[in-house]
């Protein structure tokens, strides 16, 4: 099964997004030599979980990855 949204999103979309929602700077290096087997965008389809399990997307992903740093954000402060 895959658990996802369903909407493709490219690696640069995904490292930006994060970046903002999580206020962080950075410089990124891209490689230009990228093997072929590296992915440059990613996109799944959960209708196989929808269809066996009746699973279906419930956080969108900016709000997900919202949360996700959040959590990270509390356990570093919690050691």
């Amino acid at each position: 099964y895959q658990f996802c949204s369903g909407i493709e999103r490219s690696v640069k979309n995904i490292v930006d997004d994060i970046m903002e929602i999580g206020g962080f700077s950075a410089q990124i290096e891209w490689n230009p030599t990228t093997r072929r087997v590296d992915i440059p965008r990613s996109f799944g389809s959960y209708s196989k979980a929808n269809k066996e399990l009746g699973w279906d997307p419930k956080v969108p992903f900016k709000e997900g990855i919202k949360e996700t740093i959040s959590w990270y954000r509390n356990k570093l402060h919690r050691t």
